[in-house]
């Protein structure tokens, strides 16, 4: 009959709107499926909240994150997480997404279950029904705590590489300062010591016994300021010169010492045991265990004295000690020896500039040693003790082929 459609074909039809529909179903599930398998394995928390702020959604990346379960937090307010200077976020963050704004990558803190603080980069987005209306809000929560770590230490890196090319410039202004002080200004000094020199000899048969020990007065502070320019001269250059390392006998090195100095008769200076053969850098040894004995033979008081040298092995150290028996310093004084300029006695009475023990500690600690000084001041004796590397890393611990 006109009008009428065959029933296969309406059948056929049917079948076809039947199927299209579950093809689409499907489709949806697999959408579905593939959202919840997502939102499952992401690193970053994925959280969903009602606009009270409770927890409707709790994924395994929160509970990475968080360290709270699902069934921890799922029903629960979202403030639990946070610390209590930034309560106030939550109404702030809502009120922003209410007024249809996208929140991204909001800096802020958060409290993990096992209190710890973590850094999170939060992002906030609004859900909304059918007609429209935000009817709760997702969040995507970034723990950011590594990475701000990393940028402080790579800022602070920046900073100290900064600051050591400052302190770099610094030391060659000093040392080029210290080497014009030693130089230029010892030029005028030294005119003058010979201008006095010529005075002394021109007038010497009509200078009085006054002005004789006038002019011989300023040639002796003339000498004394020409030694403590090359003190500083030598304290502004430690670690920087005479740094080579070398095979070294301390035996050797001690009589070089001893003859530098020449003590006077009726002061002994010997040493206690056996010196070991090391690896080290000599000639800064070699200012350490000079400057240490000249200043006991310097300070020596009695009328028959003795200054001692001993040194011994301590795993890749060689432990330095030198004593004396003379005045002792007493304990008030130890950290100050260690100064600039410092001085126990007046400089009338025993010549020196007062950076002999500075450079000695400078010295020492440019090798990450410490040295100490041990004495009562009760006329028994001051003992001087410091380790110094016999090995230093740099260095094979070998014996030398031509040992």
């Amino acid at each position: 009959m006109p009008g009428c459609q065959d029933p296969v074909t309406v059948a056929l039809s049917k079948s076809g709107q039947l199927h299209a529909l579950l093809v689409q179903d499907q489709q949806l599930l697999i959408e579905s499926a593939l959202c919840i398998a997502i939102i499952d394995n992401a690193d970053d928390a994925i959280i969903a909240k009602m606009l009270d702020g409770t927890i409707m959604m709790w994924n395994a990346g929160a509970e990475r994150v968080f360290g709270y379960s699902a069934a921890e937090m799922i029903g629960g307010p979202i403030t639990r997480l946070f610390p209590p200077d930034r309560l106030h976020e939550e109404g702030e963050l809502i009120a922003r997404i209410e007024s249809g704004e996208t929140v991204s990558h909001f800096a802020t803190r958060r409290i993990r279950k096992d209190g710890t603080c973590i850094d999170v980069s939060v992002t906030l987005s609004p859900v909304r029904d059918a007609s429209g209306k935000i009817i709760a809000i997702s969040k995507i929560a970034r723990d950011i705590t590594e990475m701000l770590q990393w940028q402080l230490a790579r800022a602070v890196a920046s900073e100290l590489r900064q600051k050591n090319q400052q302190l770099e410039r610094s030391n060659r202004d000093l040392e080029d300062f210290a080497y014009i002080a030693s130089h230029d200004l010892k030029s005028p000094l030294s005119g003058i010591n010979s201008a006095a020199l010529w005075l002394e000899e021109d007038l010497q048969d009509s200078l009085s016994d006054k002005s004789r020990k006038l002019l011989g007065l300023m040639r002796n502070r003339i000498n004394r300021m020409e030694t403590l320019l090359d003190d500083l001269l030598a304290y502004s250059r430690v670690g920087r010169t005479d740094t080579a390392v070398g095979e070294t006998r301390l035996a050797s090195m001690f009589d070089r010492i001893i003859e530098v100095l020449n003590p006077p008769a009726h002061i002994k200076v010997r040493v206690e045991g056996e010196l070991p053969m090391i690896v080290t850098a000599s000639a800064q040894l070699e200012q350490v265990l000079r400057n240490l004995i000249h200043n006991a033979i310097k300070h020596h008081d009695k009328q028959n004295g003795e200054v001692v040298l001993s040194a011994k092995r301590v795993g890749d150290f060689v432990e330095f000690v030198v004593r004396d028996d003379g005045p002792g310093i007493l304990p008030k004084f130890h950290d100050k020896i260690f100064q600039l300029f410092q001085t126990l006695k007046r400089r009338d009475e025993v010549e020196g500039t007062g950076m002999g023990l500075a450079i000695v500690k400078k010295l020492v600690e440019h090798q990450n040693c410490h040295i100490t000084v041990h004495s009562e001041g009760d006329g028994t004796g001051t003992q001087f003790r410091f380790r110094w590397p016999a090995v230093p890393s740099s260095i094979p611990a070998e014996e030398p082929e031509n040992a």
